[in-house]
């Protein structure tokens, strides 16, 4: 019996594979705010559908996961305008 893969990131383009003994991150993200928790202290049943939770391997893709997310805000910013 195979076991299953663990958690891809989802930093843009990497794709990194979580293994046992990474130390990895959640991004959680909306209209109003980024934050980024361990994944070892992270509650996801805590939040609902209005946020994106996204699995990052390390400092450089939730640096990505941040730029994303400014270029969103951004955008909206400039259509509400």
């Amino acid at each position: 019996m195979s076991i299953p893969p663990g958690p891809c990131c989802d930093g843009p383009r990497c794709g990194a594979i979580k293994r046992e003994t990474n130390h990895w991150f959640v991004t959680i993200e909306n209209s109003a705010g980024f934050s980024v928790q361990p994944v070892e202290l992270f509650d996801r049943d805590a939040y609902d559908d209005t946020v994106s939770l996204n699995d990052i391997c390390g400092e450089a893709c939730g640096v990505k996961r941040l730029q994303v997310w400014f270029t969103t805000q951004k955008e909206n910013n400039a259509t509400t305008e």
